[in-house]
């Protein structure tokens, strides 16, 4: 999943798409992660990896239409990454009355345009087309003194979720083996 840095623990997850086993698999990659990092570092990351777990997970459950997910996840001296993988549906994204609809892989003229997947009063999630397979997410927030009480949470706020958690959050669609592959990078 990088290329310059080394990775120090290595190990992959299968979540079958079950709420059952949400619960147990998300404590169960936490512990993973408390067992290989220093307290310290663990305590100042563990929420975040919480959040990113949980909607990547609910992600899955949701929409990938796949028998199970795979979490891919790597530790190393600075970051933890979680990469998580199926076969089901490509991402994609219907017209808002933000942005037009994209569905990966999208059209080779799209690439380098920034589009909105999320908007509320307090922030915007962008995603910015890298390539026909590949996109890359991030949140702009906005000034806001009193955040105003959500009315109406649209479909994609769990990925401003993820965006906000995550130092790094992208997705690449490998259409050889038809996966997707979310990955969140999160920094200690």
């Amino acid at each position: 999943m990088t290329s310059n840095v080394m990775t120090l623990v290595e190990k992959k997850f299968v979540f079958r798409n079950t709420s059952d086993e949400l619960y147990h698999l998300i404590n169960e990659i936490l512990s993973f992660i408390k067992s290989n990092i220093q307290a310290e570092e663990y305590g100042e990351i563990s929420g975040r990896c919480k959040l990113v777990l949980i909607e990547l997970f609910t992600n899955a459950l949701k929409h990938s239409d796949a028998n199970e997910t795979v979490l891919t996840l790597q530790i190393t001296e600075d970051a933890i990454l979680l990469n998580k993988a199926d076969t089901g549906k490509p991402f994609s994204l219907p017209e808002s009355q933000h942005s037009q609809a994209i569905k990966v892989p999208v059209a080779g003229a799209m690439v380098g345009e920034k589009i909105i997947v999320y908007r509320d009063d307090m922030a915007s999630l962008y995603c910015k087309i890298e390539n026909p397979e590949e996109l890359s997410f991030v949140v702009k927030d906005y000034d806001v003194e009193v955040p105003p009480i959500p009315t109406n949470l649209l479909e994609h706020f769990g990925l401003m979720i993820i965006a906000k958690a995550a130092d790094s959050f992208s997705f690449k669609y490998n259409p050889q083996a038809q996966t997707n592959n979310f990955v969140a990078t999160l920094r200690y």
